[in-house]
């Protein structure tokens, strides 16, 4: 039986794009409209607010993207109005997938923001792949959507179909600079297995100004990002690279940092009991 632990773990950390989807199947139309719209809406104004550490031009033409459909379904929102007829049966099928793309986009662009930067700087060929995926999902699904039977501004449309030929021209990006920090940590990780010490230099501008990792707090921070993520067993990443990379922080928060902030260590030990004793009750109360 999996720990309370493994299960927060697992809830928090879980991997944006797997599992099922699906579009809520008792709404009108209007109110469809204006849940995507409000989904979408929230969607970009989240990205701004928790600004992903990596993955950063991906997710900004992710969130431009979000924006766009935002217009595009608030202007066909004001059209409904006016003229409230259904809309034609190929429209609403593609404004449920529509519900679920903007769904996928959300979780992905959360999955980058809430994730230990490690963690996510170790999957960045994965997660540059998901957000490529999305793009030529949405071309796809514009591809079908028909506009010529939607009441739009011309403007709107004009948009509408500048974003469908983006995506579909858009090519698979992974971040020259996110892939040598990368390479980085897995050639540190390659010395410790080799039973040699990283150059403490090299492991300073890493992890200092690279990962930003500026102090022993956010080491700390790392830390139980990364342990919590041993938990989770729903991922295809190798979990000795992710115990390597916490037995590589451990190191680093000393030889970079010294005993500076002494209570730090104390803190997260205090931060390990309290999130042991949490999950007991939430999950008790999420399966009442």
């Amino acid at each position: 039986m999996s720990s309370p632990m493994a299960f927060v773990a697992a809830r928090r950390l879980r991997y944006p794009l797997s599992g099922a989807f699906f579009a809520p199947g008792d709404l009108t139309d209007a109110a469809l409209v204006r849940a995507i719209a409000a989904l979408s809406s929230d969607a970009a104004a989240a990205a701004a607010r928790s600004p992903v550490p990596f993955q950063r031009r991906n997710a900004t033409s992710l969130v431009r993207r979000l924006r766009v459909l935002a217009a595009f379904l608030e202007s066909l929102e004001e059209s409904y109005y006016r003229h409230p007829p259904r809309l034609p049966p190929l429209a609403a099928f593609c404004l449920g997938e529509l519900y679920i793309f903007v769904s996928k986009a959300k979780l992905l662009l959360e999955y980058c923001s809430e994730s230990s930067r490690l963690w996510l700087l170790l999957r960045n060929p994965q997660v540059s792949s998901n957000f490529h995926d999305l793009a030529q999902e949405l071309a796809t699904l514009l591809d079908v959507l028909p506009l010529d039977d939607l009441c739009l501004a011309e403007d709107v449309r004009e948009q509408v179909e500048l974003l469908r030929l983006q995506c579909r021209r858009s090519n698979l990006f992974v971040d020259p600079h996110d892939e040598n920090l990368r390479r980085k940590i897995y050639s540190f990780l390659a010395r410790f297995d080799a039973g040699e010490a990283p150059d403490p230099t090299d492991l300073r501008s890493t992890y200092v100004d690279g990962l930003g990792i500026g102090n022993a707090s956010a080491c700390c921070a790392e830390i139980e990002l990364l342990e919590e993520q041993v938990s989770n067993q729903e991922e295809d990443m190798d979990l000795s690279v992710v115990i390597g990379a916490v037995a590589l922080t451990r190191y680093c928060r000393f030889l970079l940092f010294g005993f500076q902030e002494m209570e730090v260590e104390s803190s997260c030990g205090d931060q390990r009991k309290a999130s042991r004793k949490r999950p007991s009750s939430q999950g008790s109360s999420d399966f009442s």
